[in-house]
Order: C-alpha cells, then sequence, then structure tokens
C-alpha cells in the first residue's frame, strides 16, 4: 500500500509515504493506492480521489532517456562477426573501440588503394583473441561492426515509439537488429 499526499484544489501529487498509514504529524489530503512506483510525480494528479495519469511526456522522457542508456549498454557489448576466409571476429563497440576500427579501416583503404591485398593487419577482439586480417577483411570487419551500431540504433528509434508504460526495454528480443 502506498499514501499519496495531494493538493485538493489542483490534485497535484506533493508527496508519497510507502506503507498503509499516513505517518503521524503530517496532515493533508490523502489517498491510499496500491502499491507501484508511479514515478515522476508532477506525471500524476489525484482527480475524485483517484490517481490518474495526467501528463505522459515526464514519463516519455525518462523511457527514452533509459533507450538511450541500454543502446549504449548494447553497443559496447557489441555482437560477433563472420569476416570471409578468416571465421568469426567478436567486436566490442565502445567508442574507443569504434574509434581504433575507424584507423584500421582506413589504412586498410589506404593498403587496398596502393594494391596492396596480402599485408596482414593485426585486430584484437573482444576475447582478446589476435586475428590477422588482409586489408579487404579489415574493411568487411568495419563495415559489419558499423552495420550493427546504426543497426541498434535503428531498433532504440523504433522502441521509442513504443509504449513507455508496457515496454520493458531490458528484454533482448527488443534488440535484434530487423533483418
Amino acid at each position: 500500500m502506498m499514501q499519496i499526499c495531494y493538493e485538493p484544489e489542483t490534485g497535484v501529487v506533493l508527496f508519497t509515504v510507502n506503507g498503509s498509514e499516513i505517518p503521524a504529524g503530517l496532515s493533508g489530503f490523502w489517498i491510499a493506492v496500491d502499491d507501484h512506483d508511479i514515478g515522476d510525480l508532477s506525471a500524476w494528479r489525484v482527480i475524485d480521489g483517484a490517481l490518474v495519469l495526467f501528463d505522459l511526456e515526464p514519463m516519455r522522457l525518462a523511457f527514452r532517456a533509459a533507450v538511450n542508456a541500454k543502446r549504449l549498454a548494447v553497443i559496447t557489448a557489441g555482437t560477433t562477426v563472420q569476416i570471409t576466409g578468416h571465421g568469426p571476429v567478436a567486436l566490442q563497440g565502445r567508442p574507443e573501440d569504434q574509434t581504433s576500427l575507424q584507423g584500421l579501416a582506413f589504412g586498410a583503404q589506404l593498403r587496398v588503394g596502393m594494391g596492396d591485398s596480402t599485408t596482414l593487419m593485426d585486430f584484437l577482439d573482444r576475447e582478446n583473441v589476435l586475428h590477422q586480417l588482409v586489408p579487404m577483411q579489415m574493411l568487411e570487419l568495419w563495415q559489419k561492426g558499423a552495420a550493427f551500431v546504426s543497426a541498434i540504433y535503428a531498433r532504440s528509434w523504433a522502441i521509442k515509439e513504443m509504449d513507455p508504460a508496457t515496454t520493458d526495454i531490458d528484454d533482448p528480443e527488443l534488440w535484434v537488429p530487423d533483418a
């Protein structure tokens, strides 16, 4: 049970107290509701003795911020990609990993431009496995890593359009990139 203290003329929720009793010494207008996380109090009003979701914008803003944080976590965790003629490579998506991979891709592009298709380039993956890739494989690695990041961004945009009250952003199925 949760106690809600509110302003009677406007219905603005002033504060909440967990439990079935109003603490001694606290006066005001109160209603009791089932215990649940109501988040930003400014989104709620007490109307005709009932707690009503009055403004969804604070909830939407908090939801979108949570989606952004989850997106960063998913990208940071990374993915495993298959590289032609080489096999699986475990990528991590921290900013420094993305910068490193961009630099390696730039170097690979320069090598290809000079006609060098055989020099092996080192890449240490998320699992600390050293991969030696020829320039075209390094470009493929960068391309697949960038595609993963772009796909996760696209998923986050779709998730942000979902109902913030019922969407569990921690559901891994939500973050599976569209095929």
